[in-house]
């Protein structure tokens, strides 16, 4: 196994809980930031005056569905799921946004070839666990780094899915989900895609408390096959998170660029994948993940951050401010005595820091929402030179041994 992979796999720790707390602490003061704020801009749910008339009343249903659980139970949440189990095992993939479009132009292909909705379902998961299984043996068998395998893997899967599509839309013929808009109350398309993207979170769900509640007959499971595994669920997760695009877009997604929208990966890094290590913590990242999803989704629309040559670059600034407050709560938790209060000040100030930024999109004045966006990036700096020097005083585990056999 490489020892990239064996870096970022969570610690297992004696007493999680701590840990866990704090970081649900951290998930919960960004989305207490951004949620209230968010919900007020959409509007009264029975429309400006508070009346109850039938056409008000649905409309405005409707957005309130589109905009929070319907943000919740996007086809981005499968994507976030299978880059959360692949982060459980220490790998990174970042192929999930092209197996996403690939599987997306898989079902599409396959529905206009007159195949049933769940049959083209059923073949975009299988083509993604196919690739995915590939990566996953690179990665585990021939100890390559995962994020050197699933980037080239990126490139290679756009490439070849654009010379098949000609790098034009795959338009799905026909009204193929007529059945599901009949069954569904209004509106019927969000309604559905909704129920199949929490349906398959729900199967991917309970699949985990299956597998968690299993007993182990090794003290240590295989960890080439644990890898294999995740990364050819990555991979199914993916595939089905593009076929559900369809539900919502007439034609499949294009693919321009490996990597995506990078909520994906900073909504599985909120939910604590790369933090809460141990027996049971999968099972939580995956009850996070869709408060996560949607926390990232306002993060991205609401706060006021950079961007290179178009693309924002929000969700890379969530990413890197979210690991910075996990590597404090894992230091605050390894201290005894020696500098507990400066590990702990260091969390404190990052995630006050990280709130205070979730906090610059409330700020309408452009002077003013520059000046909070300093005094919040200062206080996070602060936080974070704080980090480092409690680190740099924490002494080696092999220093600490010595210590100890000289006291005997």
């Amino acid at each position: 196994m490489g020892w990239f992979e064996d870096k970022l796999r969570p610690k297992v720790v004696a007493s999680p809980w701590r840990r866990d707390l704090l970081a649900m602490a951290v998930l919960a003061v960004l989305a207490a930031t951004l949620l209230p704020g968010w919900v007020a801009d959409i509007g009264p749910l029975f429309g400006p005056g508070g009346g109850t008339e039938d056409t008000a009343r649905v409309s405005n249903i409707a957005q309130y569905l589109a905009n929070i659980p319907g943000q919740m139970a996007s086809f981005y949440l499968p994507l976030a799921m299978g880059f959360a189990l692949a982060l459980r095992c220490g790998a990174v993939d970042l192929s999930v946004w092209a197996v996403a479009g690939a599987g997306g132009v898989v079902a599409a292909r396959l529905m206009n070839l007159h195949l049933s909705v769940p049959v083209a379902f059923a073949a975009a998961a299988a083509a993604g666990a196919i690739f995915g299984a590939l990566q996953g043996v690179l990665v585990a068998r021939a100890n390559l780094p995962s994020i050197l395998v699933t980037a080239l893997g990126a490139i290679g899967l756009t490439l070849l899915v654009g010379t098949w599509t000609g790098r034009a839309p795959v338009a799905v013929a026909g009204d193929r989900f007529a059945a599901l808009r009949n069954a569904m109350p209004s509106p019927p398309i969000l309604m559905g895609r909704m129920v199949i993207v929490a349906a398959l979170y729900g199967a991917a769900m309970l699949a985990l408390m299956i597998a968690d509640g299993t007993p182990r007959r090794r003290p240590r499971p295989d960890r080439r096959r644990e890898l294999t595994g995740a990364l050819t669920a990555s991979g199914a997760l993916a595939a089905l998170g593009g076929a559900c695009w369809l539900i919502d877009h007439p034609s499949a997604p294009v693919l321009s660029w490996p990597i995506g929208d990078l909520r994906i990966a900073s909504a599985a890094v909120l939910a604590g994948a790369a933090l809460l290590g141990g027996r049971g913590r999968t099972v939580l990242v995956g009850l996070l993940l869709p408060v996560a999803l949607l926390t990232a989704t306002v993060w991205r629309q609401k706060v006021p951050l950079a961007s290179w040559h178009g693309a924002p670059l929000g969700g890379l600034v969530l990413v890197c401010l979210v690991i910075a407050a996990q590597m404090a709560i894992d230091n605050a938790l390894s201290w005894r005595q020696r500098g507990k209060w400066l590990a702990a000040g260091a969390l404190a100030m990052q995630v006050a820091g990280m709130a205070l930024l979730a906090a610059t999109g409330t700020i309408e004045d452009l002077a003013g929402q520059r000046a909070f966006l300093l005094v919040a990036m200062g206080a996070w700096l602060a936080g974070v030179l704080a980090l480092l020097v409690s680190r740099s005083r924490r002494r080696p585990r092999w220093a600490s041994e010595l210590g100890r056999r000289a006291l005997l």
